[in-house]
């Protein structure tokens, strides 16, 4: 389990940085939107990866106990 968390955190940072490098690629004016203020920008940044924390750690924990099963001895 701590394989798959250290897992989840590097590509939840990957997500991240990634979605920030493409905010900065937007032109100037885009930022003077009020929809996309820094807060807002930061919020999203943190609630996007957080959703896929959840929905990650979901996911595994649905796989390992379909497989649980065929491992009893």
């Amino acid at each position: 389990t701590i394989t798959f968390a250290k897992a989840s955190e590097e590509l939840i940072l990957r997500m991240r940085l990634r979605a920030f490098e493409s905010m900065l690629r937007f032109e100037t004016s885009w930022f003077d939107r009020d929809e996309n203020n820094i807060s807002s920008l930061t919020s999203r940044l943190l609630q996007d990866t957080g959703a896929l924390r959840v929905d990650h750690s979901v996911h595994l924990c649905s796989r390992r106990c379909r497989c649980l099963p065929l491992f009893r001895v």
